[in-house]
């Protein structure tokens, strides 16, 4: 791995080694350029064919890392299904088997979490139950599914913003490119935020075509012009089609709203204030100005009318769409908690000044732990992947510096509001995770990093055109780190299997005939997942330790009078035995212990202890 890896840097510097070769004399560069034109013909086209042959391989060995990494990700679920399965990943699949068996999409038979699942994992694994019953394979059709989904609504954005070849499957791959075992667990294996990242990109694709205008094949400036038509108005059909795209946006914003905030904060609310800013501080730039691929300019009477006509048909839609997503969440705000039952965020306030210092760091070290930055058990190995996690940080850092200060003379106008979007993307997270009183969890960085990846594959986009030794190093980090996580990630969760302490409590479940009972959260959902859906478990600990049903991603069914009737048992982790024999769990206080391992307990009792 480390000598393909070798191979692909030495192939992209041999790509961009022709392009711009500087070295200096004094106090100036002289471009390699100029040498270049002196020599013979012959020579040149030598060079010339060496050149092609080294963007070939280039190409091939990006796409290479990009393929391998998504075969990697589904491997590791073919041959190791269970090393990280858990029960919110579990729930997910006995909702998805509950929808297929009312034929809905949402239901109000199911105790959700904080959000309700509108857009989901759940729209993949319903349908999947019509054609099997394995828990398993549902499971790894929609892992497959909805990541064949995320990288092919991430190839038609990056072909928006001018990422290909070479610059698109390196993105993709830093996309693929499993950082973090959360990362890891939240986009590509648990998917929970996968639906969010094809959303995101959907939106983003669809949001920067809505400004096209113009016949097919035409040109369209972001000035609002076309080539080969004088008066640089758009067609009536035309028109249509952009109403007809903000109409379904607009739709498609309110149904995301309809999940909760998490559209709104993360999607909508940022990318308003990145056209706001835009309008506001690209006016005298030329804010409506395309770059072409020679460097050109089109548009330059982009200041005046013709601008404030670009800067209003970009900041129409964000405002549309962010007032949609704004109504979709009043609804699940003040409306659907009376027909769904699922969670509010709590009491979330700001934090004491005298907290702020620490969740500081916090925040921070949440940044460090995202890219896969190993504070604890660091052997020499792991020293080095440390030591490239830094260097990834650093370079992610060069890389929306270059972009930020170079911004006029890199970027377009949606290029650039695709940077503001990042930045206050950014701002708005972190600040979140500083001053707000609630859980500080690196996964949440998760939104911001998927708009990163395109700045990515903008950068190496910009190295291939004119690269210096600087611009190599950084691409070389990129490739590094994204083949590294193959070794620091999926090759160490090879290693442990999460649910092999419960294959001997299955087995007595299995072999006693158990079909129902009771276990905390972490125990509960797992373990009807590997029964298959075969043993409904009901997750017990409720507000204040107290003894009451666990309203969280669990069928209302289950709590119902009537629904079980027969042996119950409880299954305990070793940890939690003792809350049974002091009466803190004071459900099943007749019953007795009938199996224990060095992991887990189980009591058996007769009937049902515990329902709504």
């Amino acid at each position: 791995m480390l000598i393909w890896v070798y191979y692909t840097i030495i192939c992209a510097a041999g790509e961009f080694r022709l392009v711009c070769f500087p070295f200096r004399v004094g106090n100036c560069i002289i471009i390699s350029e100029y040498a270049t034109q002196k020599m013979g013909n012959e020579r040149m086209e030598k060079r010339q064919t060496q050149l092609n042959i080294d963007k070939r391989l280039f190409h091939i060995g990006t796409a290479v890392l990009a393929v391998l990494l998504f075969a990697a990700i589904v491997a590791f679920w073919v041959f190791y299904p269970d090393n990280l399965m858990h029960s919110d990943m579990a729930a997910e699949v006995i909702l998805a088997k509950l929808l297929n068996k009312e034929g809905a999409l949402v239901t109000p038979n199911w105790y959700y979490s904080t959000e309700l699942r509108v857009v989901y994992s759940q729209l993949v694994m319903m349908p999947l139950f019509w054609l099997t019953s394995d828990f398993g394979v549902v499971k790894l059709v929609s892992i497959i599914v909805l990541n064949v989904l995320c990288c092919v609504s991430y190839y038609f954005v990056a072909k928006e913003f001018d990422i290909k070849k070479g610059a698109m499957w390196l993105s993709l791959a830093l996309l693929l490119a499993p950082l973090s075992t959360e990362y890891l667990d939240m986009m590509f294996l648990g998917n929970f935020y996968t639906a969010q990242t094809i959303c995101t990109y959907l939106f983003l694709l669809f949001y920067f075509r809505v400004h096209t205008v113009g016949k097919v094949g035409e040109r369209v400036t972001e000035g609002g012009e076309r080539s080969g038509e004088s008066d640089g108005k758009p067609m009536a059909a035309d028109s249509k089609k952009q109403i007809v795209t903000l109409v379904l946006l607009c739709i498609g914003a309110f149904i995301v709203g309809l999940s909760g905030v998490r559209y709104l904060a993360n999607m909508f609310l940022p990318l308003l204030a990145a056209v706001c800013w835009a309008y506001l501080f690209d006016r005298n730039d030329s804010f409506g100005v395309v770059k072409t691929d020679k460097g050109s300019e089109e548009g330059k009477n982009g200041r005046g009318m013709a601008w404030l006509g670009s800067g209003v048909r970009y900041a129409f839609p964000a405002i549309a769409l962010t007032f949609f997503c704004g109504v979709g969440w009043m609804l699940n705000a003040k409306v659907l908690p009376k027909y769904y039952s699922f969670a509010d965020m709590g009491e979330v306030g700001f934090v004491r000044a005298d907290e702020i210092l620490e969740r500081l760091k916090g925040a921070l070290t949440m940044i460090l732990e995202f890219v896969g930055f190993r504070f604890t058990g660091v052997t020499p190995r792991f020293a080095c992947v440390n030591a490239l996690r830094i260097a990834f940080i650093a370079c992610s850092v060069i890389v929306l510096f270059v972009l930020t200060v170079h911004r006029k003379e890199l970027l377009n106008v949606k290029e650039r509001i695709l940077l503001y979007f990042f930045h206050f993307g950014f701002i708005l997270n972190f600040l979140m995770e500083v001053f707000l009183t609630k859980d500080q969890e690196y996964r949440y960085y998760i939104p911001n990093y998927i708009v990163l990846v395109l700045l990515y594959g903008i950068f190496i986009r910009e190295c291939v055109k004119k690269a210096t030794w600087p611009k190599l190093f950084v691409v070389a980090v990129f490739a590094l780190t994204a083949a590294s996580t193959l070794y620091s990630e999926l090759w160490q969760d090879t290693k442990y299997n999460d649910c092999e302490k419960r294959y001997g409590y299955m087995a007595f479940l299995t072999e006693q005939g158990y079909d129902y009972g009771y276990a905390t959260f972490w125990n509960g959902p797992v373990t009807e997942y590997l029964a298959n859906g075969e043993i409904h478990v009901v997750s017990v600990g409720g507000e204040a330790h107290e003894t009451e049903p666990y309203r969280w991603l669990v069928p209302k069914a289950y709590l119902k009078p009537g629904f079980h009737e027969g042996k119950t048992f409880i299954l305990l982790a070793r940890t939690e035995e003792v809350a049974l024999t002091e009466g803190v769990i004071s459900i099943m206080q007749d019953s007795e212990k009938v199996y224990e391992d060095e992991y887990y307990v189980i009591y058996e009792g007769s009937g049902m202890y515990l329902y709504d």
